[in-house]
């Protein structure tokens, strides 16, 4: 009786109780209900556009006992979120950013650093830009160098390039070598600034991935549309094994 009164004056004033443990309410949460199919608390994380390191701090929270690595191209980004972590054990932080072949970009640096990015047709620079250029692997070539077998969550947030980044981890893919995925994504047709969600599924479910939910879903700040999410994509013969030991155990 109180729960459904409370509820009730939460809506008149617009708001709404909504479950955290709820499938699509959380992306990192519900790539962990996925990753506790394995029973392996031998994690590794890539976090691909790290950033100033804020989802890191967050799956640092929900994975306490995991490696990160975070990867972020920007030379002033980078300094603050290697600053955040230089004491944090267990994660790790690398200069450069992920592509499907390796080499050097030319881009510019935005002053908010959630805008940067390496994809040609958001770097155009105006007066009040900087040019810099980064470095960019493949997630395969970085993974061999480094002699690591398994990735146990991909997260990538690379302003449109997250498709690139994919195609760079084809080898990982292929051989069922990165058990779950969580990717910044748009789903309007004319959002120049987010991979169109359709195609990182197309490519990733050719590949053995299934999609498990569609998180954060960001409306436009102009209207009622949805611009973007993050969605969680993981390997099909994983997924099966929540059919065996049951869904609601999860």
């Amino acid at each position: 009786m109180l729960k459904r009164l409370v509820n009730k004056c939460l809506q008149w004033l617009g708001f709404e109780i909504v479950s955290t443990s709820r499938i699509g309410s959380r992306a990192i949460r519900d790539a962990a209900r996925v990753l506790q199919l394995l029973n392996d608390d031998a994690i590794l994380i890539f976090d691909v556009g790290a950033n100033d390191g804020g989802t890191a701090a967050s799956m640092r929270q929900t994975f306490p006992g995991a490696t990160i690595y975070c990867f972020e191209p920007f030379r002033t980004t980078f300094d603050r979120l290697s600053k955040k972590f230089r004491r944090s054990h267990g994660i790790i932080c690398e200069q450069m950013g992920f592509s499907d072949k390796a080499g050097n970009v030319a881009c510019v640096v935005h002053e908010n650093s959630e805008l940067n990015s390496v994809r040609a047709e958001l770097n155009s620079r105006s007066s009040n830009q900087t040019p810099e250029t980064v470095k960019l692997s493949t997630i395969d070539e970085y993974c061999y160098q480094e002699n690591i077998e398994r990735i146990s969550l991909l997260k990538t947030d690379t302003e449109g390039f997250d498709l690139h980044v994919l195609r760079g981890a084809r080898s990982m893919l292929e051989s069922g070598k990165i058990d779950v995925i969580v990717c910044e994504v748009g789903v309007q047709r004319d959002d120049s600034r987010h991979t169109p969600l359709w195609h990182v599924s197309e490519f990733l479910q050719e590949r053995g991935y299934r999609i498990v939910s569609i998180a954060e879903q960001m409306p436009s700040q102009t209207n009622l549309q949805m611009d973007y999410c993050n969605a969680v994509f993981a390997l099909r013969s994983l997924l099966l094994l929540s059919s065996r030991i049951g869904r609601n155990d999860l």
